[in-house]
This record gives structure tokens, C-alpha cells and sequence, in this order.
């Protein structure tokens, strides 16, 4: 992203839904980053779910899936 980086987007998403009171926006983190900080760097920042690359189409409809549910991925890499 040109302006910001991801973790400094989901952030930001987070801190004006928190300001506006509005609902949860979905998250979920796609990257070839897959190391356990990066898992925990996305859990911090916010993010609902840290999926890998390469992804396939059953993991990442499971994904997202379950963060539009609102509850946590079983089958989720988030550390």
C-alpha cells in the first residue's frame, strides 16, 4: 500500500470504529509474512484471522467466513 501499511490501516480502522461506535469491520490479514510475529503483529494491531501464501480457496473462505460470523477461525494461523 503507498500510503500506509497494513498493521497501520487495521489500526486505524479500529480506533475510528471505536470512536464512531460503529460495528466491527472484518479482518482478515492475507501475507506471505507467516512467522509467529508477524501472526502476533496482526492479532495485536486488531486483525481477525493471519492467513498465508500461498492460500487456497477453502482456507480463505473459512477465513473470512468466520470473521463475518464473529468468531475465531478453527482452522486460523493466527498465533
Amino acid at each position: 500500500m503507498p500510503v500506509m501499511d497494513g498493521l497501520t490501516a487495521i489500526r486505524r480502522i479500529r480506533a475510528w470504529e471505536g470512536a464512531q461506535r460503529g460495528r466491527r469491520t472484518p479482518i482478515v490479514v492475507l501475507s506471505a509474512n507467516v512467522m509467529s510475529e508477524h501472526r502476533q503483529a496482526s492479532t495485536a494491531a486488531g486483525a481477525d484471522d493471519h492467513i498465508g501464501k500461498p492460500v487456497g480457496v477453502e482456507q480463505l473462505i473459512g477465513a473470512v467466513r468466520a470473521a463475518v460470523q464473529g468468531h475465531p477461525n478453527p482452522a486460523s494461523n493466527v498465533a
